[in-house]
This record gives C-alpha cells, structure tokens and sequence, in this order.
C-alpha cells in the first residue's frame, strides 16, 4: 500500500510537523530553530509539552520521531533566552514539563539524531 505524506506545518513557533508513514500514524516532528542550531528554550519545551499533551489520546497515531532541522540535531540548551529562577522547582520549569511529559507519554518517542546532539539534546 502507498503511504500517506503531508506537507509539513508549523506548531507553536518552534517546531515543524509531518505526518508520514502508512495512514499517516507516524508524526515526524522537527526542531525548527537552525540557526540556533535547535538550542532547546523554554518556548520550544512548552511547544513539545503541548503537542505530546494534545496528540497522546490520539488514535491515529503511533508514533512521534523527533529530529532537527538543518545540520545540527541539538545544540543544547539555549542559555541566553532561558530565565534562571531559585523559586521554581526544576520539574516545573518548562524543561523538567517536557521531561515528565515525555516519561508519561503513551506512544513510541523516538529521536531521528541527524547531526550532533550536545548537553540535553
């Protein structure tokens, strides 16, 4: 059978999404800050909470595989747009939100590693 493929779109304002693979039950998901070389920030964790929150119940999909744009998969964390704060417990930063959303999410989470992968990336 042919497989099914759509153009890829934006979600939030840091990550491209296709859905490939037979029936489209496959969401291909790519960082989209290259040229930062896809440094992770606190808008791109709430980007990829978001989607997991809003595609974990749904049917049609199987599986997400996480890659980057350009030449670098990740670069890390993006240190000059994060906000450091004493108060807030890492789990409720938006990067410790991203690790828990993930730890709970229900389908296949793969990574697609296509260039180098630094610090949390």
């Amino acid at each position: 059978p042919a497989s099914n493929c759509q153009e890829a779109v934006s979600y939030g304002t840091t990550l491209l999404i296709k859905r490939v693979g037979h029936k489209s039950s496959i969401a291909l998901v790519a960082l989209n800050r290259p040229r930062v070389k896809n440094a992770f920030n606190d808008e791109e964790y709430t980007d990829l909470v978001n989607l997991l929150s809003a595609v974990q119940n749904e049917k049609s999909l199987n599986a997400i595989v996480l890659t980057g744009s350009g030449d670098y998969f990740s670069s890390g964390a993006d240190l000059s747009s994060m906000a450091f704060d004493d108060e807030t417990s890492i789990i409720d930063a938006p990067s410790g939100r991203f690790m828990m959303a993930l730890l709970a999410f229900p389908k296949v989470f793969v990574a697609a590693v296509n260039g180098p992968a630094v610090g949390i990336g």
